[in-house]
């Protein structure tokens, strides 16, 4: 069996093995070695350095998944905000708030008691007609701007919550790291 002798890559003491051996351990500082083979020279790396280098790598790798992720969140949210939101009067994007549907509520009773004291006392059905019809249409808008600020409050809740989530996972792993 035909031998030759390499230094160690952790403490250089020269070690001789077979051609053909890939992986040994070091007789003199117990260092796990891979020998390497590489354009008519042979030398050897020590495991444990790359078994470090392998782990860093997997930890900067699971840093950038949970940046990702973040930023995915971050445009997933961003599309959504923008179909929950509202147009005003002068059509621009806004919150939609409960206090809005509950003011719109508030004036369809206000519409529905008005018209229904003018019908009564100037004694014309129509005008109660009237003024229902203006107040069933204020309760619905009402009852659909106050849906919306409540699916746009469980959404924003569940971002915030995945965000928290995501960010806290992000501090650990870079805490893990240093």
């Amino acid at each position: 069996m035909k031998t030759i002798s390499v230094p160690c890559n952790n403490c250089g003491a020269s070690i001789h093995l077979a051609t053909q051996t890939n992986f040994l351990n070091c007789n003199y500082c117990g260092s796990s070695l891979k020998v390497i083979r590489s354009s008519g020279s042979t030398f050897t790396e020590v495991l444990e350095g790359i078994d470090e280098k392998t782990s860093q790598i997997a930890q900067d790798t699971r840093i950038i998944r949970i940046q990702n992720d973040l930023e995915i969140l971050e445009r997933e949210w961003e599309k959504q905000e923008a179909e929950l939101m509202i147009k005003d009067g002068e059509n621009r994007l806004e919150v939609p708030s409960t206090l809005t549907g509950q003011i719109t509520g508030f004036l369809g009773l206000v519409v529905l008691l008005g018209f229904g004291i003018w019908a009564y006392k100037a004694e014309m059905a129509m005008l109660f007609v009237f003024g229902l019809f203006f107040s069933l249409i204020l309760f619905a808008l009402a009852s659909n701007h106050t849906s919306k600020a409540e699916k746009y409050e469980d959404a924003k809740s569940n971002y915030e919550g995945a965000k928290k989530e995501l960010t806290e996972a992000l501090e650990k792993a870079r805490a893990s790291i240093e």
